[in-house]
C-alpha cells in the first residue's frame, strides 16, 4: 500500500453589516417676557452630534424628537430687584400674618420661589445626565466631577453680636452682616465658580460630540443653584429652629392647646362672678323627683366635659318632633344654650369632641340629636336609645 497523510482546511466567514447613524441635538438656554417667545434672549446655545452604530436597518433612536420645554417662572425673582439692580427682600413686621422671621408672606413667597427653582434646576441636570449623555457610549470622561463641590455658598445663617451703632453708611441696624462682608461672600463665590469651570474645561472636550464642557458648565450651574436654594430653606428654618429652642428654654415646656384652655378656665374663675362663670356640661338625665337614669356630656380628648356658658329657659310650651308623617310626638322641660370658645394655635385644627352618654344599670333613656327649627318644632336627625350601663 501507500503511506502518507494529508491536511483539510475549512474556513467560515460570517459578513457582517454595520449600520451608522448621525445623532444631532439642539438646545438652547432663553429668557423672554411674558408669552413674547418671539423676542427671547438667547443664554447659551449649541448643536452637538455623535455618531451610533448598530447592526441592523433600524434607526436606534427616533427620527424626530421633540423635548418638552424645562420653564421657571422668575417673576418673583425679578420683583425683588432695586433701580441699581440689587436684590432686596424685607420681611413686613407690622403685618398681622407677620410671626417670626419664617412665617410671614415675604419668607413664604421665598421659600416658594426656591422650592421652585430647586426643581427646575434638577429637571435640567437630570435632562443632560439621564437622556443626554447616555447616548454617546464609550466617551472615557470622568463623569463624578460633574458636582458643585468647591464652590463657594454664599447663604449662611450667621448671627454677629454688634456694639454700639452700625457705622458704615447707609447700613440699618437690621443688618445681620456689613455690606463689606456680603461683598466679599459673593466675591469668593464667584471665584471658587470660575475655578471649578476652569478645571471641567480641562476635563472635558470642547468639540462637537454631546458631551462637552459646555454641558459640564451647564450641570455645575444647575447643581450650585441647587445648593443656594437648599442652603437658604434650611438657614430660614435653622433660625426658627433657634428662636422656638429659646423660647422653649423661656417656658419650659411646649405649649398646647390644652395648656391655653387649662389656663383660661383657671382666668375665668377670677374674671367672672359664681353665677356666670363657665361650667361643665355635663347634665344628670331624670325625671321630676326621681334618681338619675344616666349622665350626657361632652368631653375633650382629655375625658374632662369642656366648659362653657350656659343659659337656661324655662319651658313655658312644648315642643314636638315628628317620626313619621302622621304622628308627632310631644316634651317638656327647660332649655339650655351653651357657649364654648375653642382655642387654637394658628394652622391647629383645634381640639376634637365627643358627644358621651352613660346609663345607670336598670335605667334607659333616648337621645335624639337634630335641629331647632321652629319655636315648638324640632328636627331630629340621630337616635338612641341608652340603658343598662352603657357607656356611648
Amino acid at each position: 500500500g501507500i503511506l502518507g497523510k494529508s491536511t483539510r482546511t475549512d474556513k467560515v466567514i460570517t459578513k457582517i453589516t454595520e449600520y451608522f447613524w448621525k445623532f444631532s441635538v439642539h438646545y438652547e438656554l432663553i429668557v423672554f417676557e411674558g408669552t413674547n417667545i418671539k423676542d427671547s434672549i438667547i443664554l447659551r446655545s449649541r448643536d452637538g452630534t455623535c455618531e451610533l452604530m448598530t447592526t441592523s436597518n433600524v434607526t436606534p433612536k427616533p427620527k424626530v424628537s421633540v423635548i418638552p420645554n424645562i420653564d421657571m417662572n422668575i417673576t418673583w425673582l425679578l420683583q425683588q430687584l432695586n433701580d441699581n439692580l440689587v436684590f432686596c427682600l424685607s420681611i413686613d413686621r407690622d403685618s398681622k400674618s407677620c410671626h417670626t422671621p419664617r412665617r410671614n408672606e415675604q419668607t413664604d413667597a421665598a421659600v416658594d420661589f426656591c422650592t421652585k427653582f430647586y426643581h427646575w434646576s434638577e429637571n435640567v441636570e437630570n435632562y443632560f445626565r439621564n437622556r443626554l449623555f447616555p447616548v454617546q457610549p464609550h466617551h472615557g470622561l470622568h463623569m463624578g466631577s460633574l458636582n458643585s463641590s468647591g464652590v463657594f455658598v454664599p447663604v449662611v445663617p450667621l448671627f454677629e453680636k454688634q456694639y454700639g451703632k452700625a457705622t458704615d453708611a447707609g447700613e440699618g441696624s437690621s443688618l445681620v452682616l456689613p455690606e463689606k462682608d456680603v461683598s466679599a461672600f459673593m466675591r469668593e463665590q464667584k471665584n471658587s465658580l470660575q475655578a471649578r469651570l476652569g478645571s471641567l474645561k480641562q476635563t472635558f472636550p470642547n468639540s462637537t460630540s454631546l458631551i462637552t464642557s459646555n454641558e459640564a458648565s451647564i450641570i455645575l450651574c444647575m447643581c450650585h443653584c441647587k445648593a443656594i436654594c437648599q442652603y437658604y430653606i434650611d438657614g430660614v428654618q435653622y433660625i426658627e429652629e433657634i428662636i422656638r429652642n429659646q423660647l422653649l428654654s423661656a417656658i419650659g415646656k411646649v405649649v398646647t392647646p390644652a395648656d391655653l384652655i387649662e389656663y383660661m378656665e383657671y382666668h375665668n374663675r377670677k374674671v367672672f362672678k359664681p353665677e356666670y362663670a363657665p361650667r361643665l356640661l355635663s347634665y344628670a338625665i331624670r325625671r321630676p323627683d326621681h334618681y338619675p337614669e344616666g349622665i350626657l356630656s361632652i368631653e375633650a380628648p382629655s375625658g374632662l366635659p369642656i366648659p362653657t356658658i350656659s343659659h337656661k329657659i324655662e319651658g313655658n310650651h312644648p315642643m314636638n318632633f315628628s317620626i313619621n308623617a302622621a304622628t308627632k310626638i310631644q316634651f317638656n322641660g327647660a332649655r339650655y344654650v351653651h357657649a364654648w370658645v375653642n382655642h387654637k394655635f394658628s394652622g391647629d385644627s383645634g381640639i376634637s369632641l365627643k358627644l358621651t352618654a352613660r346609663a345607670r344599670q336598670f335605667s334607659s333613656f333616648i337621645i335624639i340629636i337634630g335641629n331647632i327649627i321652629s319655636a315648638t318644632s324640632f328636627n331630629p336627625k340621630h337616635a338612641m336609645i341608652i340603658q343598662n350601663k352603657d357607656d356611648l
